[in-house]
């Protein structure tokens, strides 16, 4: 069981600027919505443990659209709300070259993250019901934290993902293995869910890396929509999958879907 101070990084690209035709929920407002709601969530969340919320934007918008004071008056606990110019990415490179970046920025400029060591990177639009449950089975101990599956057959390249939506790390991990590293997934272009495995499967089992968790022990699932297709995570589809998942992490640890 977690019992340490953590934090949530929310990572938010509020105008997808050039990219905004690789995505299908667009609209700046409904953009600007999904984050306030989820920013509300987070802040809100009853957990003592949860002891900040760090709200980190790389497009350069104006986030006095969160009504930030608002939300702090009611709120449990620190927000911070840090915004930069950096939604940039090579040609033919995932848009999680540019989260990476997000959460670099954070790691360098965030007061929050600046005086603790353990946080919870969460896709800024979208919220986790379950991030409390996690904790609660998730090793003290723990290093990095995430989902990984099989690629589906359809799918080529890596054969293991991470679903990147939701991530934990130990500060001093991430600084060692993921901090101002992104660009070696330019030589060869590799999506976000395929480039943590890369880093993580090779350095499984060392002593010297501590525990990670390479599967969460218990569905997590989020809410919200997919900014790719504007697809609701809480369709009757997906909360078919996310059953047959959760049977699958009971009844057949082994089958990683």
């Amino acid at each position: 069981m977690m019992t340490q101070p953590t934090v949530i990084v929310m990572t938010a690209t509020v105008d997808p600027g050039d990219y905004a035709a690789d995505i299908a929920r667009r609209d700046l407002e409904v953009r600007k919505a999904d984050y306030r709601n989820a920013l509300q969530f987070y802040l809100g969340l009853e957990d003592p443990r949860i002891c900040g919320v760090v709200f980190c934007e790389n497009s350069g918008a104006d986030l006095s659209f969160l009504r930030a004071e608002t939300l702090r008056r009611g709120a449990e606990r620190p927000l911070e709300l840090i915004g930069f110019c950096g939604n940039r990415r090579p040609s033919g490179l995932h848009y999680g070259y540019s989260e990476l970046g997000v959460i670099d920025h954070a790691c360098r400029h965030s007061r929050l993250l600046g005086s603790g060591d353990r946080f919870f990177k969460a896709t800024g639009r979208l919220t986790f019901e379950r991030i409390s449950a996690l904790m609660d089975r998730l090793p003290d101990d723990c290093r990095f934290g995430a989902d990984f599956r099989r690629a589906y057959s359809k799918e080529g390249g890596a054969p293991m993902r991470a679903r990147t939506e939701l991530m934990f790390f130990h500060k001093a991990f991430y600084l060692e293995h993921f901090f101002e590293r992104r660009d070696r997934m330019i030589d060869s272009p590799v999506l976000f869910e395929e480039f943590v495995p890369q880093v993580i499967l090779p350095i499984r089992g060392r002593a010297e890396t501590g525990a990670l968790a390479l599967r969460w022990p218990i569905e997590c699932g989020a809410t919200g929509y997919a900014a790719r297709d504007n697809s609701d995570y809480n369709s009757g589809a997906i909360r078919t999958k996310r059953r047959i998942r959760a049977f699958a992490r009971r009844a057949a640890p082994w089958l990683w879907i």
